[in-house]
């Protein structure tokens, strides 16, 4: 149920040499495939608490990440962390508040770098806070007040000018101000009051509650915005869509968008709003019809709010079977991503597709089997065009990928052409290959050590149709190129020359018919190296001898001077034995193998054979049982999780309904259910008392995962509702 973001390019390192050809095989590259360079390794956690609900991104592409986690990667982080550009946790970047418990919904960025979060805080001090404001390292900015209510936060949009931000969730008390589901809060953290004073947007369902929900927050680029949800009124108006509505700049809602999308003749839910270029708006849900018109999943509305096509995918062998379409995306410049959600054989799936703005299928797109092991949450298109995806899945096209993964983008200039290269070394003269009978981009990759003279040379009959006019300095591609001299060559072709290429990585593209070949030579600019050799090899950083027999790793330095370091070892004794790769002690009571790194660190391995690892006695861990709880490693380096009281295996026992752990101490809650859903939870105090709603809440992996208020101590019943099935169950908190 998101929009397109945006991050910002990223530069990706291969192997360096003097000079190299890097390739890429002319081919019709299929995108959508994982990206093998970004690996957030294990990702949220610990299970069954682990999903990514959100993902923004700063100047520096380094990535943001929200959602109901207590770690990442291992390392504690409450909610919220950073990643840098292949994945691996940014270490600058902790959320070291005094929080028992925090979800993060939404995250918001402003022009100061200070980042704003939405969701479930439980600070000392407050009753419950839904809105924070950090500072760029993560801790809390002092100048910004917590917002606090009754519920959680689920969404936020930012106002043009500085104005504030948008907040949408479940909740009836903002600042200790009525409002219901939607406020807008200004950059200090204080209620507008004037804003969204009305009743707000609330739901009568069968039993009376009055509580609506606010799912998500879409500007349509004119201030207007698209509301998605659990709500049938808007200010005490009935509304004809259920959980959809667009309202003006001023808050007033706007009727001429309210259609009645149904499945089966019921109500039906929207799950994702995307505004178009041309000012139209594609709406995407669980509904096969919108005023009685069949569509699948999907249609699009005109500026002025009517039906402007629906889409028909009876036909198609896969997009007919969806159940519902949770996520849109803008991609490129006419394209669409759309997730969705996809039943076969009992089992639930989600996965990608890329069409256009008509619906059909675009060219080459290649997304495979989807997310396994769990849920979408979010998705964000690159500025490369690359697609990334959160959720609390386990794998993608069956690749391990926990909670997060990258996609490549569209072939032709980013990632994808640049990934999968030959590398060429210096002494290769030609460049060749076949491309067959079609007109193919090919891709070469050049890595300078040093200052060299390059030319790039084709004949009249190499079959290279056409060549850029210089190489490209980053890959995904930018703007900046160092230009040729190009100049005609004896057998009716063109040279391609750059007198000085600095050291650094560059990137050509071309485009060959046939068999093609490209003749490639270069020499040294004539800079004098470390021996005052203009044709040398004694640069910086490469071997020489010191003329000291008491050194090693003699090397030239950027002074060009040539000097060794005494032979110290790990242990810091002239010539000692503790050198990397031998046994030492970390002083860590549980690890095993414990050895010397090649940076003299002396560290063991885990439970998990990891050096260095974190999966030590008394970590968490994954037993891989459903019906265990708060799995931890033992001292004998075994995966044991607290078995639930009275419950057996449920592979060997009938089903029932098991609510753990029971009693309950903190704020989680689990229960083993076989279906997946979606269950509105119920909770009531010992008076029969609701203290408790939540709606729309799905099962993973047969475990329905609750985040719970801060109940006082007593006994509770929990009811659940899917449909026509029904299910109770009770627990103490204490």
């Amino acid at each position: 149920m998101m929009t397109s973001k945006f991050i910002h390019g990223r530069f990706v390192a291969f192997c360096s040499g003097v000079l190299l050809l890097a390739i890429n095989a002319p081919s019709q590259t299929q995108w959508g495939i994982v990206d093998p360079t970004f690996d957030p390794a294990i990702g949220a956690g610990p299970v069954p608490y682990h999903r990514i609900s959100c993902m923004a991104v700063q100047p520096d592409s380094k990535i943001l990440v929200g959602g109901g986690f207590s770690q990442f990667q291992g390392v504690t982080r409450k909610g919220i962390a950073r990643l840098l550009s292949n994945g691996a946790l940014d270490f600058e970047f902790d959320f070291e508040l005094p929080i028992t418990y925090s979800t993060v919904n939404a995250i918001v960025r402003d022009d100061a770098g200070r980042i704003v979060i939405g969701g479930q805080f439980f600070l000392p001090g407050y009753d419950n806070v839904m809105v924070l404001r950090l500072m760029p390292d993560g801790s809390m900015d002092p100048s910004f007040t917590p917002v606090v209510g009754n519920g959680t936060v689920n969404c936020m949009l930012p106002l043009l000018n500085e104005q504030g931000f948008i907040i949408g969730g479940g909740f009836n008390l903002i600042n200790g101000v009525a409002r219901n589901s939607i406020a807008q809060v200004s950059f200090s953290g204080d209620l507008e009051v004037a804003q969204y004073g009305g009743s707000g947007f609330l739901e009568n369902p069968d039993d009376g509650q009055d509580q609506g929900t606010v799912n998500d927050l879409v500007s349509d680029g004119n201030d207007g915005i698209f509301v998605i949800g659990d709500f049938d009124r808007y200010n005490d108006q009935p509304l004809t869509a259920y959980g959809f509505a667009k309202l003006y700049p001023n808050g007033v809602w706007n009727d001429a968008f309210d259609h009645a999308f149904t499945n089966q003749g019921s109500l039906a839910g929207i799950r994702s709003v995307l505004p178009l270029a041309d000012g139209t708006t594609l709406v995407g849900g669980t509904f096969d019809a919108v005023d009685g018109i069949g569509s699948t999943k999907l249609v699009k509305l005109g500026q002025g709010g009517a039906i402007a096509q629906v889409f028909d995918f009876s036909t198609d062998p896969t997009l007919s079977q969806i159940s519902s379409i949770e996520g849109l995306a803008a991609y490129a410049d006419d394209g669409v991503l759309a997730i969705y959600q996809y039943n076969s054989s009992g089992s639930t799936s989600y996965q990608i597709v890329g069409l256009d703005q008509d619906g059909e299928y675009l060219s080459g797109q290649y997304f495979g089997s989807g997310m396994g092991g769990g849920a979408f949450e979010d998705i964000l298109v690159t500025e490369d065009q690359e697609i990334m995806l959160c959720g609390s899945f386990t794998s993608f096209n069956d690749t391990p990928r926990r909670t997060l993964v990258r996609l490549l983008g569209r072939d032709g200039p980013g990632l994808a052409s640049c990934l999968g290269a030959q590398f060429i070394g210096l002494g290769t003269p030609v460049v060749e290959g076949d491309v067959g009978s079609v007109a193919t981009d090919v891709w070469i990759r050049l890595d300078v050590d040093f200052c060299n003279r390059v030319t790039l040379s084709n004949c009249d009959d190499s079959g290279v149709v056409d060549i850029e006019t210089g190489l490209f300095t980053s890959c995904p591609v930018s703007a900046e190129m160092i230009p040729f001299t190009t100049t005609a060559n004896a057998c009716g072709g063109e040279d391609h020359s750059i007198a000085e290429l600095p050291a650094g990585s560059y990137w050509l593209r071309f485009t060959a018919l046939g068999a093609y070949s490209l003749i490639m030579s270069s020499e040294s600019c004539g800079v004098e190296d470390c021996n005052g050799d203009p044709d040398g090899s004694a640069w910086p950083f490469t071997p020489c001898d010191d003329l000291d027999p008491g050194t090693i790793n003699d090397i030239w330095t950027e002074e060009c001077e040539c000097a060794g370091v005494l032979p110290f070892d790990c242990a810091g004794v002239l010539n000692g034995p503790a050198l990397p790769g031998t046994p030492c002690d970390d002083g860590v009571l549980f690890t095993t193998n414990d050895i010397y790194t090649l940076g003299c660190s002396c560290e063991g391995h885990d439970c998990i054979g990891q050096q260095g690892g974190v999966a030590l006695p008394g970590a968490p861990c994954d037993d891989e049982r459903v019906w265990t709880y708060d799995d931890r490693w033992t001292v004998n380096c075994e995966c044991v999780g607290q078995g639930v009281v009275g419950l057996d295996d449920p592979a060997t026992s009938s089903y029932r309904t098991v609510v753990f752990p029971n009693p309950v101490v903190d704020r989680h809650l689990d229960v083993l259910l076989a279906e997946s859903g979606p269950w509105t939870v119920l909770i009531l105090d010992a008076t029969g008392r609701e203290v408790f709603l939540v709606k729309e809440q799905r099962a993973v992996n047969g475990r329905l995962s609750i985040d719970l208020p801060d109940l006082g101590q007593g006994d509770y019943q929990l009811r659940l509702k899917n449909g026509n099935t029904n299910r109770t169950g009770s627990f103490v908190k204490l």
